[in-house]
């Protein structure tokens, strides 16, 4: 893949004038937006279409669109294990948590609460020891992280503050087939709270997002301007079809060759061995982290308890390593 990959001989039909085309990159490609967007399509007429002043507005607010202002600073990231659990808010998990990490989401610490929760409390809930760490993933529903962006002034302060290990920035939703400014706006805004948190002096890590190779490629570029960034975090958890994930998992290869193979990726979303010894294929097994939403932190899921889940989680990912190493070609003496 490169930059100059294209589907189509003509660009979209907004592309030659769209204020946004450099940064965008899809104007050849079927991502490129279409001429309108109505009420009954996903996201209504709210949402970021380039035809819509109100998107040049908003875009214009967060100083554009492109990442070159936005600067990193070094920071040092725990030795993450291959699979981290997420935990709920739940006095019953106590007495079963004794892994060495773990993570809790947006919906948990922020939600709908008027301050968001401390790490002690957080840990006091569930009844972690203080050497355990914990990770906190700002992945969860649009409500919680547009509370999150609309409070930033006094949430990101507090959450700075707030004793967690491991923060990993927004996972501002780009949903397809909505038009192009939304994927533009969410990773810009996601950004925009990485430095903000690592300005606060949190140890923050970005989330990427992408749907075409420009996309991957944007994000490159911005690595190799900072290269004290060593971790990124991907939220796939959106990506159910085979198609969509495929797609994402090649974007990610893509990116990770375009980088020189040396970061390492908390990956949220996929459980199953497929899925799994795919990502640890196509990347690394070492350089590739597991946490999942869906599989054992919500109360519905099967399983007679937390502790039995996890275990039952971390065996897929074991399992998946396994497979990858075994099929490593032996080196010839």
């Amino acid at each position: 893949m490169s930059e100059q990959t294209a589907l189509f001989s003509s660009p979209g039909p907004l592309c030659e004038q769209c204020r946004l085309r450099e940064p965008c990159g899809a104007a050849y490609t079927d991502k490129a937006c279409g001429l309108g967007w109505g009420a009954r399509k996903l996201g209504g007429r709210q949402v970021l279409h380039p035809s819509f002043p109100i998107t040049h507005d908003f875009i214009a607010k967060l100083g554009g669109v492109d990442f070159s202002r936005v600067v990193a600073r070094p920071l040092v990231v725990p030795k993450l294990p291959p699979y981290i659990a997420q935990v709920r808010m739940r006095k019953a998990l106590r007495g079963e948590l004794h892994e060495p990490f773990y993570a809790v989401t947006a919906g948990q610490v922020v939600g709908k609460r008027r301050r968001p929760l401390t790490a002690a409390q957080v840990r006091e809930c569930v009844g972690l020891r203080d050497e355990q760490r914990l990770v906190l993933l700002l992945f969860g529903q649009d409500l919680y992280l547009e509370r999150l962006w609309n409070n930033a002034a006094s949430f990101l302060p507090e959450i700075a503050a707030a004793g967690f290990d491991l923060i990993i920035a927004p996972s501002y939703s780009a949903w397809e087939p909505r038009p192009r400014p939304e994927l533009l706006v969410a990773a810009k805004r996601s950004l925009l709270v990485f430095e903000r948190l690592q300005e606060l002096g949190a140890n923050a890590v970005p989330r990427m997002v992408w749907t075409i190779p420009h996309d991957a490629e944007r994000w490159a570029r911005w690595v190799e301007r900072n290269p004290c960034v060593t971790h990124a975090a991907l939220d796939l958890t959106t990506y159910r079809g085979d198609a969509s994930f495929d797609e994402q998992l090649s974007l990610l290869v893509h990116f990770d060759q375009l980088t020189g193979r040396k970061l390492n990726f908390l990956v949220n979303g996929p459980s199953t061995l497929g899925r799994i010894t795919s990502l640890f294929a196509g990347v690394s097994v070492e350089r590739v982290q597991l946490t999942n939403s869906r599989a054992i932190a919500r109360d519905g899921a099967p399983g007679a308890t937390f502790a039995g889940k996890e275990e039952t989680e971390r065996e897929i990912v074991l399992a998946a390593r396994r497979i990858v190493r075994a099929q490593r070609p032996v080196a010839l003496t």
